[in-house]
């Protein structure tokens, strides 16, 4: 096993959807249009399959707040589909290249940045935390130099042109 924080889950992952399922990933790598077709629809059903185990996991716990019942939570039950939805995460990262080792810096990333914002207060409403056009964590991918309450990837490109009528 390697020392990485999710040792060879995709790896491993990758194994079983190639050698089990028959998954040719070699069917959605890379720029044609119909590779990219057939990663899109493998995404596609792997997000409806957690759409659906995510609906699973909530059957063992008492969550309505109507309910009468005394509240219950089957742990046990709640820990299998989640499970269930790392399997169906774990086949959209690998289908996109992921390795253990990326996912291993992305997720400890993703922890030291969660860390900063609950230490600063994360407010999403105050301005410049959240993209006014997409909603994006601004701190995610930047804010944009030319409307700061934009992300890089929203909001304008380039500086307007001057004009008389400026």
């Amino acid at each position: 096993m390697s020392n990485t924080l999710f040792n060879e889950w995709l790896k491993r992952t990758r194994d079983l959807q190639e050698n089990v399922y028959k998954i040719d990933y070699d069917a959605m790598t890379g720029d044609a249009p119909e590779k990219i077709n057939n990663l899109i629809e493998y995404i596609r059903w792997n997000m409806l399959a957690i759409d659906d185990e995510l609906a699973e996991m909530r059957q063992p716990l008492s969550w309505k707040p109507w309910q009468a019942d005394e509240p219950y939570a089957d742990r046990k039950e709640v820990i299998k589909e989640a499970v269930d939805v790392l399997h169906f995460v774990a086949n959209i990262i690998v289908a996109c290249g992921g390795t253990d080792e990326e996912l291993d810096r992305f997720y400890l990333q993703k922890m030291e940045k969660n860390r900063k914002r609950q230490e600063a207060g994360y407010a999403v409403k105050a301005e410049g935390v959240k993209c006014v056009q997409c909603t994006r964590a601004i701190d995610d991918v930047g804010a944009n130099p030319l409307a700061p309450s934009h992300c890089v990837k929203c909001g304008p490109q380039t500086v307007p042109a001057v004009t008389e009528e400026n």
